[in-house]
């Protein structure tokens, strides 16, 4: 039950076709073609080398090649196909695959990724009631002793007709360690004129 509705949710704001349809414009945003380097360095600081990392909502695919290229197994994956075909035809390094982050489970089980990247992502566009349920499904999906790297939005953002969810600080940290994950790191960050919140925690072992 709550996966689906977690899943209509997101159909209901068509926000799988405003993606595909606005693939250009999207990739000439300054937030979404931004690579986060010092943020990603820090999250793979905490990761063995050689490890598998999930990259959730992979988008254009800069991260997940970033990744890759540091001698991570990475795969990227988009509800977008039109984001995973950029990505595949534009990328150098990474794995790619148009699945929806809530079937990957299902398909590959679970224990599974050293790192968990969710930059912007879903936390971004579902409803915040669905949160946990990703907070689970990610927890599932990791490895014990496994990394989450999340970015998300604190300012709200002008012009936007999509769901999109700005949190606070305490918000995003106590949904982080209500879900069973032990904070790292929480640091602020600027894009433009975008404030950003980027949060390393770990999967609690027992």
């Amino acid at each position: 039950g709550s996966i689906n509705q977690v899943l209509n949710f997101m159909k209901n704001f068509d926000i799988k076709n405003w993606y595909n349809k606005n693939i250009d414009k999207y990739a000439n945003n300054l937030s979404a073609s931004f690579l986060a380097k010092e943020e990603l360095n820090l999250f793979t600081k905490y990761i063995p080398h050689g490890s598998k990392i999930l990259d959730v909502g992979s988008g254009l695919g800069q991260d997940t090649e970033y990744l890759s290229k540091k001698g991570y197994i990475t795969v990227g994956i988009d509800f977008s196909k039109e984001m995973i075909k950029y990505s595949l035809d534009k990328r150098k390094a990474g794995i790619f695959i148009n699945v929806d982050f809530f079937k990957i489970g299902s398909i590959l089980g679970g224990n599974i990724f050293g790192g968990l990247w969710a930059a912007s992502s879903v936390l971004t566009h579902i409803n915040k009631s669905g949160l946990k349920i990703f907070f689970k499904e990610a927890k599932r999906l990791l490895l014990p002793g496994g990394i989450l790297g999340v970015i998300v939005r604190k300012d709200k953002p002008k012009n936007t007709n999509l769901l999109f969810n700005n949190f606070s600080k305490n918000e995003i940290e106590a949904l982080l360690v209500g879900s069973g994950f032990k904070l790292i790191k929480t640091r602020e960050f600027k894009v433009g004129k975008a404030i950003w919140f980027f949060l390393i925690s770990k999967k609690h072992v027992g």
